[in-house]
């Protein structure tokens, strides 16, 4: 009970962007839901607020799912054309994403933006490694780059989450310096997504090879091999 009324506190006195990271508030929430549960089921004197309580968590839970099927709805679409090109990626490539924002898809939370983690299931499915997943260059998660990859360009890589006019210049500068060369660029992008999109598109047009496109029609996913890589 201590641990959940303290996270409570820290839940509203945080900022999000607190203790080094981003999200800090929705963190401390699922502590708050995890230890106030635990208590409520294990303290005595909570026992008669049992079902009160389960009631309140389904009315809030159901308010949650009606705003997330909402934001699912919107974004299924996307993504069914940027995974459209996943059978473009051949068995065992490596692969960054650079996502700026679209028209096409309202930024929303990070709990219900199916594109946040799309990179990450592309590889998932091609067996490919997918080195700008900003879960393994934030180094904050089990899953960590090796030793070899050094630590300017593991935050390097983070920086592809957010994208800006040195971008290019990033990219060019990881292919000398990362491991193994960067095979294929996933870049997300339409024509709302403002110039510095548009410099890096020139840039990739210029030094990649353009392999797939979706939809047809102003694509805001493309995809780019590098030279000899097919």
């Amino acid at each position: 009970m201590i641990v959940a009324c303290l996270a409570f506190v820290l839940t509203l006195v945080l900022p999000d962007a607190g203790l080094g990271g981003s999200g800090a508030k929705a963190r401390f929430a699922w502590v708050v839901f995890i230890a106030g549960v635990l208590a409520a089921w294990s303290l005595r004197r909570f026992r008669l607020l049992r079902v009160p309580f389960a009631v309140y968590v389904a009315a809030f839970l159901a308010g949650n799912l009606t705003a997330t099927m909402e934001g699912v709805r919107g974004s299924s679409p996307i993504v069914e054309n940027y995974l459209a090109i996943a059978n473009r990626i051949p068995r065992g490539a490596s692969l960054v994403r650079i996502r700026f924002a679209l028209a096409y898809a309202p930024e929303l939370d990070i709990g219900r933006n199916l594109l946040v983690h799309t990179d990450a299931y592309i590889a998932a499915h091609c067996h490919c490694i997918d080195l700008s997943d900003y879960e393994v260059a934030s180094a904050t998660f089990p899953v960590v780059f090796r030793s070899s990859v050094l630590p300017e360009d593991r935050l390097h890589l983070w920086d592809f989450e957010v994208p800006s006019g040195t971008t290019g210049a990033t990219l060019r500068s990881l292919q000398k310096t990362l491991p193994r060369p960067i095979d294929y660029v996933i870049l997300v992008a339409d024509e709302t997504s403002g110039p510095d999109a548009v410099k890096l598109q020139e840039q990739l047009d210029s030094e990649m090879q353009l392999v797939a496109s979706s939809p047809p029609v102003n694509p805001f996913v493309r995809l780019y091999a590098r030279t000899g890589v097919r």
